[in-house]
């Protein structure tokens, strides 16, 4: 409950249905049985419990106070009784970013019987009071430079103005089956431990919905008496954030067992898991043990026929009877006698009596080219054992192995060749004087090794030594080509040599538009370029969510300075290759020049230039964007959890802001995923 929406305005009426008093508390209430159960299951027995406004019902239960049946009847009742009186007195609620001592004169200077209703923590409390005091009381905080927000609430709970609730639920809870507690339940409104007797607790409990919530007390007094792991029940995480606040850097552990932007099941599992890695001792399989057993796979139908490529296209019978036949295969040519393969394949030289290597021509099937480096000449390694090579083979297999022999002497020859070349290369490097030491960075490609003229000679002597080195003694120094010296390259007017620098981050790696992008991409992603097609969807065939599609663009712009702003509804259209190199081309920008080192904004720089945006202004955009009523907004509402704005929409959002604040820093792609609610919207740019 309720249904799937399918768009942001049912999706806001249902939130609004589900937040009201009268089906929030035994909505609450529901979710939080249903994971006392699962945690009665595994074994989980707390030491004392506690709650907040409405969770103090869930405690009691806990504790022993009232079963299940009379917690879901109490939540109900109260819900509707809170309901009814909201309905017949105008008030409201004020959320201020401060503690409980400074804002006493407040609380002094606008009286009117404004009250403090929610300590949460040390660095947030709630007024609430009549609307006219509440309104006064922002007005002093603004002038007193503390933030405050109005809270969308129907009225002013935990205040005089819900007091006319109190009978009525006091009567209701006074029909109820109470009994004591069996372990410590901690009151909002003492911060101690419950000590009053059966008949007083449908007064005392009755009389908590005018009293303040003094949380932060609350969570001291169970931390100085031996709490340690806290485990919220119940919808949310908002109270494990506010005992995270009280305790600060104090040793404990805090975990909901649920949260707004995760699935329902794994958070459960997530802190279950939590819990035993903290050495608390669970019992796992219990909570298993009445699952149902997995259905068997239902046996293969006898009529099924798996297809496979062989059949692919081939309807038996045939569309044109006899004529649609394949026809057969067609007969294999007579194998080549031992003297035509010997006459056909052998060089000239060969032919004349020097018996020669089998050549590759003998096998058909063989598509491999030769792993020398230049097939027209024949390789140190046959020049040096040509006069001394077996006639040809008496049969296939012979054959066979003969070929493959060779093309293992073949790779040995090539091996031979490039290491001989590395140590030309080697000694070339180390004559040259230390002060201009080789920069393959600054170099646009490496220098190709230098080649030996190609000259008939015995193969090259390779000597070992004693550190494991090979070197090769060239056999005639004077014919051994000079090598070019890589320190005095020959200039180039056209294009001038690149200067190695620092500063830059990485150069662009194609002269053209497309491969820009793909470099970026590949940068980003972490696939191969020669794999990246043009036209391949970013996100059905790569993977790439909106978040990395904004995080590649954003480089593309700092690559290219002059490109200029993407607008958020391009994303969608932008959704390959080859379409976001013709956006590049369309805005005549160009691909070619290298762009500039992109200089990162820091903190305390992007705070100073934004001018200051509060929640309200970035309430209002979110309102103006998705049609939800302002007053509906919280600052902490989850804004893909609870309103269904995804990360497309957040750009957009965002996008927006600073249109109507170009002095706002451009925000960097992995800052996204953080500002997930209005407050830290407002927190970042304020």
């Amino acid at each position: 409950f309720p249904p799937a929406a399918f768009d942001q305005v049912d999706f806001g009426a249902q939130t609004q249905t589900l937040t009201e008093m009268q089906h929030a508390q035994p909505a609450i209430a529901a979710v939080a049985l249903s994971q006392l159960g699962l945690l009665s299951q595994l074994g989980l027995k707390a030491d004392m419990a506690a709650g907040h406004s409405f969770g103090e019902i869930m405690a009691l239960h806990l504790g022993g106070v009232m079963n299940a049946d009379t917690a879901l009847t109490v939540a109900a009742e109260r819900g509707a009784l809170m309901a009814k009186a909201a309905g017949n007195t105008k008030g409201a609620m004020l959320a201020v970013q401060t503690d409980a001592e400074a804002i006493k004169p407040v609380l002094q200077t606008v009286g009117q019987g404004l009250v403090l209703a929610n300590d949460n923590g040390p660095d947030q409390v709630v007024l609430s009071g009549a609307q006219e005091a509440v309104e006064a009381a922002k007005a002093e905080c603004d002038a007193r430079g503390l933030k405050a927000r109005m809270l969308p609430v129907a009225t002013a709970f935990h205040s005089e103005i819900v007091a006319e609730a109190v009978p009525p639920f006091e009567k209701l809870l006074a029909k109820q089956k109470l009994r004591a507690p069996k372990l410590d339940v901690y009151a909002n409104a003492t911060a101690r431990k419950y000590d009053a007797k059966v008949a007083e607790l449908p007064a005392f409990i009755a009389d908590q919905l005018i009293q303040p919530v003094r949380f932060r007390e609350q969570v001291e007094a169970m931390y100085a008496d031996g709490a340690r792991v806290f485990v919220e029940v119940g919808p949310g995480g908002v109270v494990t954030g506010l005992v995270g606040h009280t305790l600060g850097d104090r040793p404990h552990l805090a975990i909901s067992l649920d949260h707004k932007r995760r699935n329902g099941v794994n958070q459960f599992l997530l802190a279950i898991a939590t819990l035993g890695v903290a050495g608390i001792e669970l019992d796992y399989p219990a909570l298993f043990a009445e699952l149902p057993p997995q259905p068997p796979n239902p046996a293969p139908s006898k009529h099924a026929v798996k297809i496979t490529g062989g059949n692919y296209n081939k309807p038996y019978p045939p569309a044109k009877g006899a004529e649609g036949r394949a026809t057969p295969n067609p007969e294999k040519p007579a194998m080549p006698t031992k003297s035509t393969m010997a006459e056909s394949s052998a060089p000239p030289s060969v032919r004349a009596g020097v018996s020669p290597r089998p050549a590759a021509q003998d096998l058909p099937e063989q598509t491999g080219a030769s792993m020398t480096q230049d097939p027209s000449a024949p390789s140190p390694y046959f020049a040096s054992v040509q006069s001394s090579a077996p006639a040809a083979p008496a049969s296939t297999t012979e054959r066979i192995m003969q070929e493959v022999s060779q093309r293992h002497a073949d790779y040995m020859a090539a091996m031979s060749t490039a290491h001989s070349a590395f140590l030309n290369v080697a000694v070339q490097l180390a004559g040259q004087t230390p002060s201009e030491p080789a920069k393959p960075a600054a170099l646009p490609a490496p220098a190709p090794a230098p080649k030996p003229a190609p000259v008939a000679a015995p193969s090259p002597v390779v000597q070992s030594q004693a550190n494991g080195a090979y070197h090769e003694d060239a056999p005639a120094p004077a014919s051994e080509p000079e090598p070019v010296p890589k320190s005095a390259p020959a200039p180039k007017p056209a294009s001038p040599a690149p200067v190695a620098a620092p500063a830059v981050t990485q150069p662009v790696l194609g002269a053209d538009s497309v491969g820009l992008v793909r470099a970026i991409i590949a940068e980003k992603t972490g696939y191969p370029e020669d794999m990246l097609e043009p036209d391949m969807d970013l996100e059905g065939e790569l993977g790439v969510d909106s978040i990395k599609q904004v995080e590649i663009l954003s480089t593309l712009r700092e690559r290219m300075p002059d490109l200029p702003e993407i607008d958020p509804e391009q994303l969608v259209e932008l959704r390959t290759i080859s379409a976001i190199a013709e956006m590049i081309d369309a805005s005549g920008t160009g691909a070619a020049a290298p762009a500039a080192a992109p200089v990162s904004v820091s903190e305390p720089e992007r705070g100073a230039a934004n001018g200051g945006i509060s929640a309200d202004t970035v309430r209002a955009l979110i309102a103006e964007k998705t049609g939800y009523p302002e007053d509906m907004l919280e600052d902490d509402m989850d804004l893909e959890g609870e309103l269904g704005v995804d990360s497309i929409k957040q750009v957009e959002i965002l996008s927006a802001l600073r249109d109507q604040h170009p002095e706002l820093p451009e925000v960097d792609p992995e800052v996204l995923a953080d500002l997930r609610t209005i407050r830290a919207i407002a927190d970042f740019f304020g």
